[in-house]
């Protein structure tokens, strides 16, 4: 083996010190991080997704199908961005989230807008297998941040990783067949994404609910 040269394994350390802080930086967060380099990644539609998977995991702690459901959320996304600016005692982004919520206004109605019926909306299967898998990451960010608010703690966690989530949720929806010639695809396609998440195993109630409803 020849010997190590000084200038190779200076360089060497270099780059793994490299790739571990773009690691920690990766917008692709995990339940347990602050999650604030994650959000300030997002576009505003991610940023945006993620806020719906934040509420639907409210709305499965409190057992309250209608929390959060006439909030303005472009006013909660730059109540939170202006937060994260102002931000000096680092509190986490779910809470920060879950402040905003609670202060934005309803938003206006819109005649033209499609309603839809049940504590999640239009977020099932077929959703899931229109949607790409970075707003597949930001709605299951999103329901990680919720389970670490206080609010949220009637929701126990089971899988870390948001692109293990999102793989897991792609197996269950066989998002891979896309000539729905397995009748399982057509069964689940109504399957809400928080259903799926429970059903997997990623997520679970554990415990009564934790605190009042908005």
């Amino acid at each position: 083996m020849p010997p190590i040269n000084r200038n190779y394994f200076a360089r060497q350390c270099l780059a793994i010190g490299t790739f571990v802080i773009l690691l920690s930086c990766s917008p692709f967060g995990s339940v347990g991080s602050p999650g604030i380099n994650t959000w300030k990644g997002y576009s505003t539609e991610q940023k945006t997704q993620s806020l719906v998977g934040f509420v639907h995991c409210y709305r499965t702690a409190l057992s309250s199908k209608n929390a959060f459901a006439q909030t303005d959320l472009e006013t909660v996304i730059r109540i939170v961005d202006a937060a994260l600016t102002e931000n000096k005692d680092q509190s986490a982004i779910g809470d920060l989230i879950l402040d905003a919520l609670k202060k934005a206004p309803r938003a206006k109605p819109d005649k033209y807008a499609e309603h839809w019926q049940g504590p999640y909306g239009f977020t099932d299967g077929m959703w899931w297998r229109g949607a790409d898998d970075r707003n597949r990451q930001a709605y299951v960010q999103g329901a990680f941040w919720c389970a670490e608010t206080a609010s949220g703690r009637a929701i126990g966690v089971f899988e870390k990783s948001v692109p293990a989530t999102v793989q897991k949720l792609n197996d269950w929806y066989l998002v891979s067949d896309e000539d729905w010639k397995d009748p399982r695809s057509g069964k689940r396609a109504d399957v809400s994404v928080l259903s799926a998440m429970q059903q997997v195993g990623i997520i679970s109630k554990v415990h009564a609910e934790a605190a009042t409803k908005p």
